[in-house]
């Protein structure tokens, strides 16, 4: 049986989001596939903007992070391996997938997928899922619930979450 890992955070503002898109970020590396999913407005994008903007090596604060949503995809070189930035909200099948080659992707770098419960069946099993929740009763905060089965990837952030007492 394969060990579940669980996180769940409640964030206060884009900043706050922000904040656990670089705590995340130290985890990572190629072959990891993040999943983000939620409504609209919840901070998926936000959270990706942080979080790829962290990896890159030039010019980090500047760098401009565009959301996907038009182009589906794209790109960015980051100091180990490339980085997929995907938006699949306007995805009209599920065999663009595969078009896009996003399913090869996963192997080989570190891919961001917008809206990841789209992929459908091809969705990687140890991928680590990030679901962005509106508060009741609260314009500004968001409960963040992320879960995985990659077992290096769930012992690396219990770590980082639990030095990181801000989060």
């Amino acid at each position: 049986m394969k060990n579940f890992f669980k996180f769940t955070f409640v964030t206060s503002s884009p900043e706050h989001t922000g904040a656990l898109a670089v705590t995340t970020s130290q985890a990572l590396r190629a072959g990891i596939v993040i999943l983000l999913s939620g409504q609209l407005g919840t901070g998926k994008s936000v959270f990706a903007r942080h979080l790829i903007r962290h990896l890159l090596t030039s010019n980090e604060s500047d760098e401009d992070i565009p959301s996907p949503t038009y182009t589906l995809i794209q790109t960015y070189q980051g100091q180990e391996y490339e980085i997929w930035h995907a938006d699949l909200y306007r995805l009209q099948s599920v065999d663009e997938i595969i078009e896009l080659g996003l399913e090869e992707a996963f192997y080989a770098n570190l891919c961001v997928v917008e809206w990841g419960d789209k992929l459908e069946h091809f969705t990687p099993t140890d991928a680590l899922n990030i679901q962005f929740e509106y508060n009741v009763g609260s314009s500004s905060t968001r409960t963040v619930i992320m879960t995985t089965t990659h077992p290096e990837l769930g012992r690396e952030l219990t770590k980082l979450f639990a030095a990181n007492k801000q989060l």
